[in-house]
């Protein structure tokens, strides 16, 4: 049993590239690894947008507009806001 163990760790570490290449082919068929990049490329966006709009806070934070205003003008919340004019 212990030979065919020794075997079995030789085989999988000797062929890891082709075993790695048909787990992510299986992926690739199945539509998971697309739903990923999708699903990270999604989440890219909204962490872009939000840190825009942060940009965009302060810079309205220092030119002494309302909160109200750049709350409507970022879709930050006035607590967000709040929290940048203490920062």
């Amino acid at each position: 049993m212990e030979k065919t163990l020794e075997e079995v760790r030789n085989y999988v570490l000797e062929n890891i590239d082709v075993l790695m290449y048909y787990d992510r082919d299986k992926l690739l068929r199945d539509g998971a690894y697309d739903d990923g990049l999708a699903h990270g490329k999604e989440e890219g966006i909204e962490v872009g947008e939000k840190k825009k709009s942060l940009e965009i806070a302060k810079n309205l934070i220092s030119q002494k507009i309302s909160i109200d205003v750049i709350s409507k003008a970022t879709g930050l919340s006035k607590e967000e806001i709040k929290t940048l004019q203490g920062a």
